[in-house]
């Protein structure tokens, strides 16, 4: 069931047009996750999806009714917003999770009842009684979690709530936040720049550039699968050829690369012989080996260069006039610069997409 649902939206800002929405739809219990680089319009999209802002153009609808002035008031008490920075009120960690009860006017024993369940829910029982003002930035946001979620609302809206905390209190709080949202299956909104948080939370995700929803597709897709060059470069793939269709048979693709090498896709992409396509490969599907053997998308290459990521190793390896980049895990440092090696892309990991969207 959709709960929420936004139609031809558009928003400016000093004659600067900011959001251009032609559809949106929110689905029951799902989470959805809204990812894209800084000014695309992301934190204007959530703040007019929760009624903080009007639109200048289009319309929100609310389980099929349409969002007005008379009945905004009432819908917006079904949604709860968690921003970057914990806006928490001057007073105790209790009394900020019963302030949104009281306004309900909740009764005082459904409040208490409430408040202690989200409280253990966060693993915060322990500060109720501590003032806000002497909380860490990680139990800050718990905090403020917790006053969004004693609500329980109908929608929970999260504009990249994790940004600020150091990564193991983000690790920690994303795992809590995870198991809530599945097990009570909250429909959310969430704002997200980084893609592991994405994968993690996530039921589908949506693309935004430029104000526009570009893309919509399963967190994995969106990473593996981009629609174009602008959504492949920004989901950080780094291997982008271009070539042209050569041979097809069923669901194989054979393209040519640039540097005469051939590269074989499976998909059902409608291309036809003779056309042009853009090759995408993420860094982490390319494998190297040391030994020649049969496989379709094998090459020999030189190392060029080998470096550390944060997340392991990285390797530019020169095949012909191309350059493969791969990232590996720190147990294969055994690959040297200036060494001859090969390189394996399964099939299954090579998509094409159209060139002409450079």
């Amino acid at each position: 069931m959709t709960i929420l649902t936004a139609k031809d939206i558009e928003y400016y800002a000093y004659e600067r047009p900011i959001l251009d929405i032609t559809s949106l739809e929110i689905e029951h219990g799902k989470v959805i996750s809204i990812i894209g680089p800084n000014g695309a319009g992301k934190s204007t999209l959530l703040k007019v999806l929760s009624l903080l802002l009007q639109p200048h153009k289009g319309n929100i609808f609310y389980k099929g009714t349409k969002v007005t002035m008379s009945n905004s008031l009432g819908i917006r008490r079904k949604m709860s917003v968690v921003f970057q920075e914990p806006l928490l009120l001057d007073g105790t960690v209790y009394w900020n999770m019963e302030i949104g009860l009281k306004i309900r006017r909740i009764n005082e024993t459904k409040r208490a009842r409430r408040i202690e369940d989200w409280l253990e829910r966060l693993n915060i029982t322990h500060l109720k009684n501590q003032h806000v003002s002497t909380l860490s930035g990680g139990e800050a946001q718990r905090v403020n979690l917790a006053r969004a979620l004693v609500l329980e609302p109908e929608i929970l809206f999260l504009d990249e709530p994790f940004s600020f905390l150091d990564q193991p209190t983000k690790e920690g709080l994303i795992v809590d936040l995870y198991k809530i949202l599945k097990a009570n299956k909250v429909t959310t909104f969430f704002v997200t720049h980084d893609f592991r948080e994405m994968l993690y939370l996530s039921d589908y995700a949506c693309v935004m550039l430029d104000g526009k929803i570009v893309q919509k597709a399963s967190p994995l897709d969106i990473l593996n699968k981009p629609i174009d060059i602008r959504v492949a470069k920004f989901v950080g793939i780094e291997n982008i050829f271009n070539g042209r269709i050569s041979l097809i048979e069923g669901d194989k693709y054979y393209v040519t690369l640039e540097n005469g090498n051939e590269i074989l896709a499976y998909g059902n992409y409608g291309y036809k012989v003779g056309e042009k396509t853009n090759i995408i490969i993420r860094s982490e599907n390319i494998s190297m080996v040391k030994t020649d053997y049969a496989s379709p998308n094998l090459y020999e290459g030189t190392v060029i260069e080998v470096y550390p990521t944060e997340y392991g190793w990285k390797c530019r390896v020169a095949v012909c006039n191309e350059t493969f980049i791969i990232n590996f895990s720190t147990d294969n440092i055994d690959i040297y610069t200036g060494e001859k090696i090969f390189i394996n892309i399964k099939p299954e990991n090579v998509f094409l997409i159209p060139q002409d969207m450079i």
